[in-house]
């Protein structure tokens, strides 16, 4: 056996140094190292050894648990310099016939840092696998059981030229075609792959082009045993030409151009990286690390450190249709066409410290169900955390920074920012775009960057027909434009909850075929009202427009908001707030701790804090100036419907402003609201004093509001208690008795026997020469 083999490694005497030629009998020098064992491997030190390995394997010897190394670097073709888009610059190389064309190689081979130059391979190794032409491309074509390591292939160059009518598979890999039980280790490509269809439409293909290695399986696995690809890298580029890419799309069957691997199942991958440009006219899938790359999704098949560089069209930077347990430490900063930044339609369920620098344009639709930075679409993600995008996103579809379209499971969001500008027709969110059938909790996540789409656009998420969705210190800064279902961090869900959270970009909307728009400056449509819905301690300072009905500085459309404000100024329609457009019944109040100090603006039904509100308000406030153009107006609110029994509204205030009662009508009560009922007007004075925050505080532990008189000219939630207002009594009326009373402008109230008259309302006083706050 081992005489054979020297002989079949023997040195080719042939009429140039590097020159070789397959098959024919070896040239009589005999072997010169090596026993084939892993302490003594074969040493192959020429192109004609090369070339005689590929030989013998291909006429049946296997070499089963032998071991291989490269001596020195290999040209195939000395002299040619392959150019893969000038045909002539090649016309004349010698093509390579692969180790294991045939037959399956199952030695392992070490290029012990050499290279192979001048590799060519131009699709004619074919065999009759089920009457289908089956073709193998690579240095090594089909191999089994063995380890491909440390080895460089450059100047080399994959062409193919499909025949129209004839049904064919094709698998390239520049180190292997295919390969079984396998592991390729440190690996790095620097040739090139050209794939020509010529006119016509008729073509029948399964295609599998990779720079490393086209498809990776394990025939029988044991838990916890995987393929491994490990160091591997990808400079190559791939290109496919076409006469018109439309006219192919429903023929070509091809699994795609990928840097790394083609097609594989039960694979460990790390540290591996493409850096060069895949092009398969948006008809390939064009995957910078892999396409149907598949493993576990138990908690060691972990793939990281995987990257892409390179420009891709007609896919993702790194995966398109894979499987694992989790992604780490991965990113994709190629710009890419009809696909998606990292990933797409993959069944990942978890991803950490990846990000997308690159512009991604899916105008195709290649992406399914959405476009994201990092994500179009996946199955089972339910953790994504301290990712980021700072590319851009245009979509055809739904479009996110972070992901596309979320679901079906339930996903928890940390620490994850969008820089860049996310555009789309339809559904849009700065991390997230559509949610199908799954619950968010976003944690700490943060948006920079425009969002544009149509319905359902937010600074964060942006719309969900069915799903719930909640945000924790979460912000938004940049400007957010849609059709309908518009805010600065929730677009429309059915159950939303805000808590620590901020916007400062504007909002913009239109309207549907309703004539709502539902902008606001955290929410456009919290749709359901859940009495578990709420906002709390969060705020808009941007400015709220919409051509439409239903506009609020916090929600179009909300449920229970609690320690929240706004101050910037909101336009619309009708149904405008100061706060939200209108509210869901709740059980508490729907207003509580709350203020508005931008101005509202409205056509009709304008109001300080909501239109239409259902439940209680307390301790609330409107600062803002008003105008509308009709008679269905206040300083607080319009319509107040007491949905639950024991509602009373309490402790609101309003700047007065010439021509606005303090609130309008009471639905539930069948009444108009008084003073009576707790909402009264105070001047700017009393506001910038501090009285009112006095008043807002009264009865409350803690006190959530707090004041500098002189510098604030309003109460703030910053939970910093009563002010100091500088010789101010608070008495309760009408225990005490006075000589004279009078108002902070200098009219005379008028009193029975000294004593503060029951029905005075509460408020700052002059008694007997001090200023007192009446609670």
């Amino acid at each position: 056996m081992k005489s054979a083999i020297l002989a079949l490694l023997a040195v080719c005497s042939c009429g140039y140094a590097g020159a070789w030629e397959y098959g024919g009998e070896p040239q009589g020098l005999s072997y010169e190292d090596g026993l084939g064992t892993q302490e003594a491997p074969f040493v192959i030190k020429t192109a004609q050894q090369l070339a005689n390995l590929a030989y013998s394997v291909n006429s049946g010897e296997k070499f089963a648990g032998s071991y291989f190394k490269l001596a020195n670097d290999i040209d195939l073709n000395p002299g040619v310099t392959f150019d893969p888009d000038n045909e002539a610059s090649y016309s004349a190389a010698a093509a390579w016939t692969p180790i294991g064309a045939e037959s399956d190689f199952c030695g392992n081979f070490d290029g012990d840092g050499h290279t192979v130059k001048g590799l060519y391979l131009k699709g004619d190794n074919i065999k009759q696998v089920y009457s289908t032409n089956y073709i193998v491309e690579g240095l090594f074509g089909n191999v089994k059981d063995m380890t491909l390591s440390n080895l460089t292939i450059t100047n080399s160059l994959i062409v193919y030229t499909p025949d129209e009518n004839v049904s064919s598979d094709y698998t390239a890999g520049f180190f292997a075609a295919q390969a079984d039980n396998c592991n390729f280790i440190n690996l790095r490509n620097e040739g090139n792959v050209r794939t020509y269809y010529t006119s016509g439409e008729n073509y029948d293909i399964n295609a599998s082009i990779a720079g490393i290695v086209a498809t990776a399986n394990v025939k029988a696995y044991y838990h916890g045993t995987y393929n491994e690809i490990k160091g591997c890298e990808n400079y190559g580029t791939m290109k496919m030409t076409a006469p018109a890419a439309g006219s192919l799309s429903s023929t070509i069957y091809n699994r795609g151009f990928c840097g790394i691997i083609g097609e594989g199942s039960e694979i460990a991958m790390s540290d591996c990286h493409n850096y060069g440009d895949l092009d398969g006219m948006s008809i390939l899938f064009c995957s910078g690390i892999g396409f149907m790359v598949r493993a576990p999704y138990e908690p060691t098949t972990v793939y990281d450190n995987l990257s892409n560089a390179g420009d891709i069209n007609g896919g993702a930077g790194l995966f398109d249709f894979a499987t694992a347990h989790a992604l780490t430490n991965s990113c994709n900063t190629g710009d890419i066409t009809n696909g998606c930044g990292l990933m797409n339609d993959c069944q990942f369920s978890r991803l950490e410290g990846c990000y997308n620098t690159g512009n991604v344009n899916d105008e195709l639709g290649k992406g399914v169900n959405g476009t994201g930075g990092l994500i179009g679409y996946t199955d089972y993600l339910t953790e994504i955390s301290k990712c980021y995008n700072t590319g851009k996103i245009t979509s055809s579809q739904s479009a996110g920074g972070i992901i596309g379209c979320a679901g079906p499971y339930d996903v928890a969001i940390t620490e994850c920012t969008n820089e860049g500008t996310v555009e789309g027709p339809y559904t849009a969110g700065g991390i997230v775009g559509d949610a199908f059938d799954s619950n968010l909790v976003f944690d700490n996540c943060h948006n920079k960057a425009t969002v544009t789409g149509g319905y359902g656009c937010g600074g964060i998420f942006g719309y969900s027909e069915r799903n719930n969705v909640r945000l924790t210190d979460c912000t938004n800064d940049s400007d957010i434009t849609g059709k309908y279902s518009v805010g600065g961090l929730v677009g429309e869900a059915n159950e939303v909850n805000i808590l620590d959270s901020s916007n400062s970009g504007d909002i913009s909307a239109t309207t549907d075929s309703y004539g709502n728009s539902y902008a606001g400056g955290l929410a456009g449509n919290a749709r359901a009202g859940y009495p578990d819905q709420f906002f709390e301690r969060s705020s808009n300072s941007g400015n709220v427009t919409a051509t439409g009905k239903h506009a609020g500085g916090i929600a179009g459309h909300s449920s229970c908001l609690v320690q929240c404000y706004n101050t910037g100024d909101v336009t619309g329609a009708s149904y405008v707030g100061g706060l939200s457009g209108n509210t869901s019944a709740h059980e508490s109040a729907p207003f509580l701790n709350c203020y508005n100090t931008g101005a509202v603006k409205g056509e009709d039904f304008v109001a300080g804090l909501c239109s239409e509100i259902h439940g209680a308000a307390k301790y609330c406030f409107n600062y803002g100036t008003l105008e509308c153009g009709t008679d269905n107006k206040a300083l607080l609110w319009i319509y107040e419907y007491m949905m639950f029994e024991g509602e009373t509204s309490s402790s609101c205030y309003a700047l007065p402003q010439d021509g606005w009662e303090v609130a309008r009508i009471n639905i539930g009560a069948g009444k108009t609201l008084t003073k009576q009922d707790g909402c009264e007007t105070r001047t700017k004075d009393e506001f910038a004093g501090g009285s009112v925050c006095l008043l807002l505080n009264a009865g409350q532990e803690p006190t959530p509001w707090g004041q500098e008189p002189g510098t604030d000219a309003y109460p703030l939630l910053n939970g910093k208690g009563n002010p100091d207002v500088g010789g101010i009594e608070a008495v309760d009326a009408p225990k005490n008795t006075f000589s004279r009373i009078f108002t902070l402008d200098g009219r005379t109230i008028k009193t029975e026997a000294g004593k503060i008259p029951a029905n005075l309302p509460a408020g700052i006083y002059i008694v007997n020469g001090k200023k007192m706050i009446l609670k």
